[in-house]
This record gives C-alpha cells, sequence and structure tokens, in this order.
C-alpha cells in the first residue's frame, strides 16, 4: 500500500448469499469518488485500493469534479439471478456512501444492466454511472437521455458530472493534502445492517 492511505476502507460480508466485498475510497478533495465495481473471483483489498489511488489520479488529469475510488465483490460465477443479489447486498451495504462519497461504474464483470441493479437497491439514481439507456428514458425523457449518453464520455457520466458542477475544484486542490494521511477508517459491515 502507497504511503498515503484510502480515506475509508469499507469490507462488506453477507452470510447468507456468501458476498464478500471491498469499497475502497481513496480521495475526495476534488469530488466524490468515482470508480468502478469489479466482480472476479480473486479480488481482493489491496487490488482494489491500487485501483481506487489510480482513480484519484486519472480524475484528476482528466480534470473532472471526482475523487478516486473503486469496488471489488468475490465472484466465482452463478446464476444471474444470484449475481442481482450479490450486486444489491453489497450496494445496500454501501448506501450510506452514496452518492456523497462514492459513485459506482461499470467495470470487470459489471456493464449497464448491473448499475441498474445497483440503483434500485440504493433508491438514488446519482448513485452509479453506466446504467442503460432505456432507464434514462424512463427517468429523463428521451431527448435528455439521448444529450446525457452522448456527453458521458467526455465527463465519466454526464448524469453526475452535471450532478457535482457546483463542487468543481481545480486539479492543484488534490496536492493540498497534509503530508501525514488521517487515521485510516475501516469499516466491517454484517447483514442484516440494513433491515
Amino acid at each position: 500500500m502507497n504511503k498515503i492511505d484510502p480515506e475509508i476502507v469499507v469490507k462488506v460480508y453477507d452470510h447468507k448469499i456468501g458476498m464478500r466485498g471491498f469499497l475502497v475510497i481513496d480521495n475526495t478533495k476534488l469530488g466524490p469518488g468515482k470508480g468502478g465495481i469489479r466482480m472476479t473471483p480473486d479480488v481482493t483489498e489491496e487490488e482494489v485500493a491500487r485501483l481506487a489511488k489510480t482513480m484519484t489520479f486519472k480524475n484528476a488529469l482528466a480534470d473532472i469534479p471526482f475523487g478516486g475510488a473503486k469496488g471489488g465483490i468475490v465472484w466465482e460465477g452463478g446464476s444471474d439471478e444470484l449475481k442481482k443479489q450479490f450486486i444489491q447486498s453489497f450496494a445496500r451495504a454501501i448506501k450510506p456512501y452514496t452518492p456523497k462519497m462514492y459513485i459506482a461504474g461499470p467495470d470487470v464483470n459489471t456493464g449497464e444492466r448491473e448499475m441498474q441493479w445497483f440503483v434500485e437497491a440504493t433508491g438514488n439514481w446519482h448513485s452509479a454511472t453506466g446504467k442503460p439507456a432505456n432507464l434514462c428514458i424512463e427517468s429523463f425523457g428521451e431527448r435528455t437521455a439521448r444529450l446525457m449518453a452522448s456527453l458521458a464520455p467526455l465527463a465519466g457520466g454526464a448524469e453526475n458530472a452535471a450532478y457535482h458542477m457546483n463542487s468543481v475544484q481545480p486539479v492543484s486542490a488534490l496536492f493540498n493534502r497534509p503530508l501525514l494521511p488521517p487515521k485510516r477508517k475501516v469499516l466491517i459491515l454484517k447483514t442484516p445492517l440494513w433491515q
């Protein structure tokens, strides 16, 4: 791990379905941490932390108003129904962080369908980018949805960029952190936390 630790690390366990996952929010200096959720059999907290750090610099260099974060779910494979349960269990567990500190997106083994499941579980449209076009059309109408889709590659999710435009800070703000990192927060969540 780097000398500057992430702001928050959340470890999620759902013993009912066997889901294990990690959320690493590396830096929120420029805005909420933005990063995808990957689902692989061997994803680790260390891998997710390295990717979250990469997202911090990627977003800063692109000069978009997001910090860096990443999610990971240990996924050995299974039915679509089980995958939906894993995504939604993870989403409910990290809901307190979305979208103020974390905005999800597609990554390895996740795409539009999984992002729709994610926002359904959090109940917040802004908690993820990369949602299907038909969901955007249902929510905003065809004209607005097409505009958002055309801008998405430029803004890392136009709907979230527009939502957070009031909090834009210059890239240099990222480097105004103290040299010594704040104490690392590690939370372990076990279901049924949200019930």
